[in-house]
């Protein structure tokens, strides 16, 4: 059965990120060759993706742009996230005040 793999390499002198897709056949590897893409007359129809990749690829495929320095762009929730974050920061200060304060008087 093949097993299809799509790599990732982040090339800083060409400022770019190359895409490999190289399929384990047994023996046989097998690389795909760049996209041609194809002209049709309307989009009132679909057509077969390009190609697809499982959810563990999927995750491993993201995981390689994290160690290779990308991350999300900042989102709403990650807004609300970093708010939190603040938030804990200032609750923690409140308590410590409250636990000096409390020992200075013992």
């Amino acid at each position: 059965m093949l097993r299809n793999r799509l790599m990732l390499y982040r090339n800083p002198a060409r400022g770019c990120v190359e895409f490999y897709l190289r399929g384990d056949e047994g023996q046989a590897v097998y690389y795909a060759k760049p996209v041609t893409m194809a002209s049709r007359e309307s989009d009132a129809y679909m057509v077969d993706p390009c190609f697809t990749m499982s959810d563990d690829d999927a995750q491993a495929f993201i995981d390689q742009l994290w160690r290779d320095g990308f991350r999300p762009t900042k989102t709403e929730s990650q807004g609300a996230y970093d708010a939190q974050g603040r938030h804990l920061e200032d609750m923690r200060r409140i308590a410590f005040r409250f636990l000096e304060d409390n020992h200075d008087r013992d």
